[in-house]
């Protein structure tokens, strides 16, 4: 573990509490203040977290912090709809006055519900933390039923299993 990892570790956490707290905050017209205050806690999180994973040497990290950035990317209509702009290094602005014009149906459609982008970002910042946390321990490993860990198996192991 490298002190990256730490700082990439806190960021996934606090982006993590972020999401939470936007999923858990009332997404109507009515309410544009706190959701925007929400909003603007998840980028300056979801940004924190991207400059973090670019600088971390485990490529399990920079691997999910992709993946988090390609589920972005792939929901930049509905960010540009709330005043957020995606810049070419993956991190994002936010535009207050546009945010806050704009329908907070569609803060709802990226943060709620099975299958939302929130669901998908929130099991890459779960995976960022694993791989910042336990390092590259991860790499190689495979896992039994009950989810413990067990090395690869080897040739004879699976050998001696079939027979």
């Amino acid at each position: 573990k490298t002190v990256t990892d730490a700082s990439c570790a806190a960021s996934a956490n606090s982006l993590y509490k972020s999401i939470e707290n936007l999923g858990a905050t009332d997404m109507t017209n009515d309410n544009k203040d706190a959701l925007y205050k929400a909003f603007n806690a998840f980028v300056k999180d979801y940004n924190d977290l991207i400059k973090n994973t670019a600088k971390s040497k485990n490529s399990n990290v920079v691997n999910q912090a992709n993946y988090l950035k390609s589920i972005v990317s792939s929901n930049s209509s509905t960010f540009s709809k709330l005043g957020v702009t995606i810049g070419s290094d993956k991190t994002l602005s936010l535009d207050e006055s546009k945010f806050k014009d704009a329908d907070m149906s569609n803060v709802k459609k990226l943060f709620s519900g099975a299958y939302s982008a929130a669901e998908k970002m929130t099991d890459k910042v779960n995976s960022i933390y694993r791989y910042a946390t336990q390092g590259e321990t991860l790499n190689k490993k495979t896992y039994d039923n009950a989810g413990g860990g067990v090395g690869a198996p080897t040739m004879g192991s699976m050998v001696d299993a079939i027979l």
